[in-house]
């Protein structure tokens, strides 16, 4: 039976992550005295990059936010204070949307990595 992408790309990663482990232990052995708490090895460096796999659909949504605050801060700053009714009507709505399509983008980008 042939391996599914997903498992291969998990098995990649767990081996390079192991590799980065055991190059880390070699570097600094952990000394027989010492309890084996692998926080004085790992750190949040050698974390993977794909967001997805470690976050559930609610982080992401923060982390979409987080990243598009400006867009939001600009529509809402509009659409508090229009300079004329037209900037109320059209041009917030657009402030708006392009809010939405950033939110958007970055969750199909963080989706996409897995």
């Amino acid at each position: 039976m042939a391996e599914t992408p997903d498992k291969q790309n998990t098995e990649d990663f767990l081996n390079s992550y192991i590799a980065q482990v055991k190059s880390k232990l070699d570097k600094a052995p952990v000394k027989p005295d010492a309890s084996a708490d692998l926080s004085l090895v790992l750190t949040d460096a050698d974390a993977p990059k794909n967001r997805k796999r470690f976050y559930t659909n609610e982080q992401i949504d923060e982390i979409a936010k987080e990243e598009c605050a400006e867009c939001e801060y600009t529509w809402r700053k509009c659409s508090h204070s229009p300079a004329s009714v037209y900037d109320w009507f059209i041009g917030c709505s657009m402030l708006r949307k392009e809010y939405y399509d950033c939110v958007d983008r970055v969750k199909e980008d963080l989706k996409a990595k897995s």
